[in-house]
């Protein structure tokens, strides 16, 4: 969306700001607001989730 890059796993959403920027991990659960960045106590999820969105891009892309 607008260049950004998101995944959401269950209660697990993983962000970030544009091609380049930093990802982000939250918990939904127990952060609705995502206000505490999960991404360095958790580095296991993230490299997880984003593998999951690279795939997915990499099949997204050769639909355009």
């Amino acid at each position: 969306h607008e260049g950004n890059r998101a995944i959401r796993v269950g209660s697990w959403k993983l962000v970030a700001g544009g091609e380049t920027g930093p990802w982000e991990l939250y918990d939904l659960k127990a952060d609705p607001t995502e206000t505490n960045n999960l991404a360095g106590k958790y580095p296991g999820k993230t490299k997880e989730l984003a593998e999951m969105w690279e795939r997915w891009n990499a099949r997204s892309v050769g639909k355009r």
